[in-house]
């Protein structure tokens, strides 16, 4: 799946039902109600990440509120909850499931089989085994698949976030679902972002061909300075008016800031 500016789509994590209202008026694809927190607290511990503690209520709300795609991301797999978790995902109204820490084929293929055709259901690239392993998922009928920075630098404990942008990590990712969405890393106001410019890594995700990415805490911040409409219409102007380089031309520049 190549990259596509007029289809790049763009996924905002929030409870707050204006928020999304107001960001999906402005283009916002979709809401992410996150779930994902068990263990998190400990594999996490001493990184800047962030952890959502969203509810079953969370989801049900917004499910009520909007008409837009609502996508709710689920625990990692275990055999003695994620059949209830995701019957309760379902029925509380998530169009879409995100899988997270998948970390082998097996896993994946049992919660398919729990979802059994009534949403669809992505899943999260975020361990260096996973990465080792990921042609084995490339068979299955996947929605998306996200490569997720912050847990990627945890398991490889490496000295940036931003270094599978760099490494070749995303690009294999990426040119093994050839026919399945894949994204990455946060996205805000083309101006803004730290430690890199979210220009630079728009000008990467163009050049990879990526097909997605988050919206989180540096979006929400930017938010309130430049509002939905003009927040969103800068990222699909950037979208649209940066020319493609080469990878390795950007690697240059990316590297710069991961000094």
């Amino acid at each position: 799946m190549k990259f596509n500016k007029d289809s790049f789509e763009l996924l905002l994590f929030t409870t707050n039902i204006n928020i999304a209202k107001e960001c999906l008026q402005a283009g916002v694809d979709a809401i992410i109600i996150d779930w994902e927190n068990k263990g998190k607290n400990e594999r996490q511990s001493g990184y800047p990440t962030q952890i959502n503690y969203d509810t079953v209520d969370d989801l049900i709300n917004m499910r009520k509120n909007i008409s837009g795609k609502i996508i709710c991301r689920i625990n990692k797999f275990n055999h003695e909850y994620s059949a209830a978790e995701i019957d309760l995902a379902i029925n509380s109204g998530a169009d879409e499931i995100f899988l997270p820490m998948v970390e082998d084929k097996s896993e994946v293929n049992n919660a398919l089989e729990l979802v059994n055709n009534r949403c669809k259901m992505g899943i999260l690239i975020e361990t260096d085994s996973a990465v080792q392993k990921v042609e084995t998922f490339n068979n299955l009928p996947l929605s998306r698949v996200y490569v997720g920075l912050n847990d990627l630098q945890i398991s490889r404990k490496s000295a940036n976030m931003f270094l599978p942008l760099v490494d070749d990590t995303v690009r294999t990712v990426k040119s093994t679902f050839k026919n399945i969405p894949v994204g990455v890393g946060g996205m805000t106001h083309p101006d803004e972002g730290y430690p890199i410019p979210a220009k630079l890594l728009i000008q990467q995700y163009i050049n990879l061909d990526i097909n997605f990415s988050f919206l989180r805490r540096a979006f929400l911040k930017d938010l309130q300075i430049y509002g939905a409409d003009k927040l969103v219409s800068e990222i699909r102007n950037s979208l649209q008016q940066i020319k493609p380089t080469t990878v390795s031309e950007t690697n240059e520049q990316l590297r710069s800031f991961l000094d």
